[in-house]
């Protein structure tokens, strides 16, 4: 691992850590469960709108406006 992408990765890390609490509870399960953040096994909009008792195209909404939030600490 270079030091740049050593760098890069802490910086992520950073990233997330400081957004992920300006979401709700349901924004980031989703961010989660989708991306597989925290050691979990990526999960599709239908898997994940399945377990949590919604349809795909909600899952896609709501990780939309998550990652909208998430952008809106970038800029």
């Amino acid at each position: 691992v270079s030091t740049e992408n050593y760098s890069g990765e802490l910086e992520e890390a950073d990233f997330l850590e400081k957004a992920l609490p300006t979401l709700s509870q349901k924004e980031r399960r989703i961010i989660y469960s989708r991306f597989g953040l925290g050691g979990k096994t990526p999960l599709t909009l239908q898997e994940l709108g399945d377990e949590m008792g919604c349809s795909r195209e909600r899952i896609r909404q709501i990780q939309k406006e998550a990652l909208n939030k998430m952008r809106a600490l970038v800029i």
